[in-house]
């Protein structure tokens, strides 16, 4: 573990200083090592502490005599590290954690090949190692692009309330996201999170008794109370979410939809029952879709067709929605945008009939076509959130991947479902509300 965490500051380009530390290698990498904690350079920005949990407490003792300013520590199953450092300014992170993943400094907690350097302004801080990794590999292959990931294991020091705080301080971070399982700093937590600026997401483990189960044995933590939970979290203006999906939907829609606040939906697509659907996601989630006005109404009326709706869901069949070369997909969303009803968008289209329709090659043109349409459309300043619903073929899941990135050049997300996207535009304008509030 420690070779793996010089390798990958090393690989993913960290400008700064690295000084290994090892009793068996001279060298690692290219960068000389020393013997013991007490040839280090004074004054260290970070540790990173990979030893046997009897020897993490001396470890720490040493850096902070040397005024080292932060430990990570990946040591499982210490001692509570707080009291190894009280009376010292060394601040410790973890123990039982992964690392910190920050674009702006090159630094990864994972390998090279699975993190970005584009930077962003998303912040994740997470007591699970490996949601910290997901939400990394993820995010990156979604399009996300974060100002810092951190896995924080135990919080025997540094608290989750902390981590909030310096979110808030941080001009790079303009919503800050959750995973907790110790509930210990709760109250301070909450009370912080009413009174920052920014958006919070919070993915709480341990909801149940038997997640309260596994979570004590994970990071020592304590089982809440699901509706205490709920109840402080509404009141601090915090969004919950249940799942890591539900996470990474809300955090790819706040990133390219981060002053959205209205309650009026567009819905826009092929397939009548993915509209309802849709329709009733978006009333569970504070989502209005309004009729449209009479002018919008006027520019809907040329695309009228067999088994279509032009009112809000238009709802329009695949076959419907081209006349050979020419797409209609564009000209359909930004005939919605402009309507005064619309804050927000949800496009979708469903793969599986285009290659009913069409042969492989052909289908896959199509999809290109009617999705470049879409995403070219002007909408002013109303964001879109796109669905292209794959059959799950290995051919359509390599079309959406392609696709993905596209969308992303275009400024608009991709998600996999109507009502996963519904739902995070309604997540996303509680939290901007919430903030305004």
């Amino acid at each position: 573990m420690g070779h793996r965490a010089v390798r990958a500051v090393v690989e993913q380009g960290f400008a700064g200083a690295v000084h290994p530390v090892s009793r068996s290698a001279s060298e690692i990498l290219g960068y000389p090592a020393v013997r013991e904690i007490s040839e280090l350079p004074d004054g260290l920005d970070r540790a990173v502490i990979a030893l046997p949990a009897p020897a993490v407490p001396d470890a720490l003792r040493a850096l902070a005599a040397k005024g080292t300013k932060t430990a990570h520590v990946y040591t499982a199953d210490t001692d509570d590290l707080a009291e190894a450092v009280a009376g010292t300014r060394l601040r410790v992170v973890g123990p039982n954690c992964i690392g910190h993943y920050t674009p702006y400094s090159r630094m990864t907690m994972i390998g090279r090949s699975a993190s970005s350097d584009e930077t962003g302004s998303i912040a994740f801080v997470s007591q699970s190692g490996t949601y910290a990794g997901d939400v990394v590999r993820r995010g990156n292959e979604l399009g996300l692009r974060f100002s810092f990931v951190s896995s924080v294991g135990n919080c025997d020091d540094v608290s989750p309330s902390e981590f909030l705080a310096f979110c808030e301080a941080d001009s790079r971070t303009s919503l800050a996201a959750f995973y907790l399982e110790d509930d210990s700093d709760a109250q301070r937590f909450f009370t912080l999170a009413a009174r920052v600026s920014i958006p919070v997401v919070l993915f709480k483990g341990g909801r149940s008794a038997a997640g309260g189960a596994a979570a004590a044995s994970h990071t020592g933590a304590l089982a809440s109370d699901p509706q205490l939970l709920r109840d402080a979290a509404a009141a601090a203006g915090v969004v919950l979410v249940e799942n890591l999906d539900e996470l990474l939907d809300t955090l790819l829609v706040a990133q390219y939809a981060p002053a959205l606040t209205g309650t009026g939906l567009g819905l826009v697509g092929s397939g009548g029952g993915v509209a309802v659907v849709g329709s009733d996601v978006a009333h569970e989630h504070g989502l209005v879709l309004s009729p449209v006005s009479a002018e919008t109404a006027e520019s809907l009326a040329p695309y009228a067709a067999p088994g279509s709706s032009l009112h809000n869901p238009v709802d329009i069949p695949i076959w419907s929605l081209f006349d050979g070369a020419r797409c209609f997909t564009g000209a359909l969303a930004a005939a919605l945008a402009r309507d005064p009803g619309v804050d927000s968008l949800c496009a979708y289209l469903d793969l599986g009939t285009v290659y009913d329709l069409k042969e492989r090659e052909e289908a896959a043109d199509l999809v290109t076509a009617l999705t470049v349409d879409l995403l070219a459309a002007d909408r002013g300043d109303v964001p879109l959130v796109l669905v292209l619903r794959s059959s799950l073929s290995a051919e359509q899941d390599a079309l959406v991947r392609r696709l993905r990135q596209v969308a992303s050049e275009h400024g608009v997300p991709m998600l996999d479902s109507v009502e996963r996207a519904v739902a995070a535009l309604g997540r996303v304008r509680e939290a901007n509300v919430s903030r305004r509030r």
